[in-house]
């Protein structure tokens, strides 16, 4: 009688995830009305110039993203930091961005936990100290709905995929933050901290005003 019992929840659970499975691609695969909302957002950081980017064309194609920012900072003595921002409403579009640096001939040294207060709030983010042919880069990223914000990805779809199944289409992004390390890691570090405090409210907000 347990064995049948059990099994039966084991159906039940089974039944929920399929439906529930089957539903949420049913909500992602509505088109999203949203224009591309960074298109316009200043970011500004300091006096440095701003060079703007463009996804390419097969990664626009895997990712399919909503809106995306892709910019490169440069301040007057040579110093660089890069931002790479991509949101969208489907599961495909946040992905892990170590997968990418490492496609592109990065290898990750060290990686670790860390958290930034932006704004007042404790914002948890993976840093991770990558290298290339000799070339080292610092590496900080989170995923984010703007309010919601975490270092996992896992986790965040998961929250993600709640939503879904009530029928909520939710604005999820990738932020990512890289600082090539042309001394000591831990300048490199101050210069990635500093930036995203300064620029990460402006940001999170634009992302909230979204998912309202």
């Amino acid at each position: 009688m347990i064995a049948r019992y059990r099994l039966l929840y084991l159906i039940c659970i089974l039944v929920v995830t399929v439906v529930g499975s089957f539903y949420s691609r049913r909500v992602e695969s509505i088109a999203s009305t949203k224009v591309d909302y960074f298109q316009d957002l200043p970011l500004q950081y300091r006096d440095w110039s701003i060079t703007p980017s463009v996804i390419s064309e097969s990664d626009r194609t895997v990712l399919r993203p909503d809106a995306v920012t892709l910019r490169r900072y440069s301040s007057p003595n040579g110093e660089i930091v890069d931002l790479a921002v991509i949101a969208g409403h489907r599961k495909q579009t946040v992905h892990t961005p170590s997968f990418c640096m490492v496609g592109g001939g990065w290898n990750t040294l060290t990686e670790d936990s860390i958290t930034l207060t932006i704004a007042g709030n404790k914002v948890p983010m993976r840093r991770a100290l990558m290298e290339n042919e000799g070339h080292r880069a610092m590496m900080t990223y989170f995923f984010t709905d703007g309010a919601l914000c975490l270092e996992s990805l896992p986790k965040f779809q998961f929250e993600l995929f709640k939503r879904r199944l009530r029928g909520v289409i939710s604005q999820g992004a990738l932020v990512r933050v890289i600082v090539p390390v042309l001394g000591d890691t831990e300048t490199a570090t101050h210069l990635s901290d500093d930036f995203a405090v300064s620029i990460m409210p402006e940001l999170l907000e634009q992302l909230r005003r979204q998912n309202r």
